[in-house]
């Protein structure tokens, strides 16, 4: 039962675009509650043929210190490991044979879950997905098999470059604080975790104090109360769970060489901190990533593949590790010999695009593809329904932005281009990385071995 990836994509589209809806015409978003007392909102689409509910749970847990390979086992195992009175096979043959999608996402500061189905077999989708939050086995057998799953694919994740340059970044841009464990999880925190931990993470985290939901479908508002008492009714009740506070941190402004004889080819990562998410929309910094790395004649992959010859392409996005924890990012495989010329050229476009903003034919450009994204996802429950929570989670109006089409119709180049030069990080200010297996591709401040002996190069 993993999310489709349809499903994600929407889901990640839906963040990006501020938590706004992508209809041409407003929709009507209800604010809900069941009999049990279980809020939710929902938008009712009487065209769709299938029912959406997304839902979170948030949690403090990495920031008390607790231990961070809980959640990634524990959702796991929630879903493999039987639930009610259900087994594990049982649950899987049951969804496969409603055509039900769902999914529990950990992240470090909210467990996300999904289930999507027809409206047909919301019932049963509803009644399976009750047991896996409310009442599952968490069984000893299922979890070792889970953990010694996810210790091989870790270890093996481990020696990618673009893992061991961010698990580099994270220690320097993040530590000490504990939450940094959740963005790069160590084998070790893996293999010390416990059964009983897991279940004290389960018990805390799967409340009412903690929950938002959201749904969107072709149900009546009725008909959809009463599914969303189904499938969360049965939550105990519990505190509500504070916004973590945000954490102290620095880019160090270093260039760093992580030894990695192991490696086949360089890759070289550059990252900058990015301010918290604000009640503004993050299409603005989407045009700006897009200028960077979107197609071969973007700025990045014409400096340094088109020009230099020196890469198979750049890429650059923003991590959104937290609301809080936000990096701007590029990565790129780069042949040793033309990692020196390659740093300077990716500086000299970025700052350039810093400096100076979009020109009116990129931004043009750009925008006649994210209004075709948005006119594929419209009117889609999932699209609706994962907009609607993002907005919860974030602290934004759920209703703001429902004309999307409209307003980025109405954007201009001058917004985007302010928002570049308010809260982009100069070049100068990010954190280079350069994971390569010759330890004299370029003169670095740093040179490590382990991406956790970073403490030298914040000296």
């Amino acid at each position: 039962m993993k999310l489709p990836a349809r499903s994600l994509v929407l889901w990640v589209l839906s963040a990006l675009l501020g938590s706004a809806t992508a209809n041409e015409m407003p929709v009507k978003v209800l604010d809900l509650t069941t009999s049990s007392g279980i809020s939710y909102s929902y938008v009712e689409l009487p065209e769709a043929k299938s029912v959406s509910i997304f839902a979170a749970w948030r949690t403090n847990w990495p920031e008390n210190g607790r231990q961070p390979a809980a959640p990634y086992v524990g959702t796991e195992l929630m879903f493999s490991g039987g639930a009610g009175e259900r087994d594990a096979a049982t649950i899987g043959a049951d969804f496969q044979a409603i055509d039900g999608k769902a999914e529990l996402i950990p992240a470090p500061h909210f467990i996300r879950a999904y289930l999507g189905v027809g409206p047909d077999d919301i019932d049963e989708a509803a009644g399976i997905a009750s047991d896996v939050i409310t009442a599952p086995m968490l069984d000893a057998r299922w979890f070792a098999r889970i953990k010694t799953t996810q210790a091989s694919n870790l270890q093996q994740n481990l020696g990618m470059q673009s893992n061991l340059a961010s698990r580099l970044i994270h220690n320097m841009v993040f530590s000490p604080a504990p939450i940094v464990g959740t963005f790069s999880l160590a084998p070790e925190k893996l293999s010390t975790l416990d059964l009983d931990t897991v279940r004290i993470w389960q018990q805390e985290t799967f409340h009412r104090g903690n929950l938002s939901v959201a749904a969107a479908g072709p149900l009546p508002a009725a008909r959809m109360t009463e599914v969303i008492e189904q499938m969360f009714g049965k939550l105990p009740s519990g505190p509500a769970v504070a916004k973590a506070a945000s954490v102290a941190a620095t880019t160090p402004a270093k260039l760093v060489l992580l030894h990695t004889p192991t490696v086949g080819k360089s890759v070289v990562s550059i990252a900058g901190r990015l301010p918290a998410l604000r009640a503004e929309p993050e299409i603005e910094v989407f045009f700006a990533t897009m200028a960077l790395s979107d197609g071969e004649s973007s700025r990045l992959n014409a400096a340094v593949r088109g020009d230099l010859r020196a890469s198979y392409g750049m890429q650059a996005g923003v991590s959104n590790l937290t609301h809080e924890h936000r990096l701007l990012m590029f990565e790129g495989e780069i042949e040793g010999p033309k990692i020196k010329p390659a740093l300077t050229a990716i500086r000299n476009a970025y700052e350039n695009l810093r400096l100076n903003g979009l020109t009116q034919e990129e931004f043009e450009a750009i925008r006649g593809k994210i209004l075709t994204y948005i006119r594929a996802a419209r009117n889609q429950p999932d699209f609706i329904a994962s907009s609607m929570l993002e907005a919860k989670l974030s602290g934004m109006p759920i209703t703001k932005g429902l004309n999307l089409l409209d307003n980025i119709s109405a954007m201009t180049r001058d917004h985007v281009n302010r928002r570049i030069a308010r809260d982009f990080p100069a070049f100068d200010a990010m954190v280079k990385i350069v994971v390569t297996p010759d330890e004299k591709a370029v003169t670095a401040d740093c040179v490590v071995q382990d991406p956790d002996a970073f403490q030298p190069c914040l000296k």
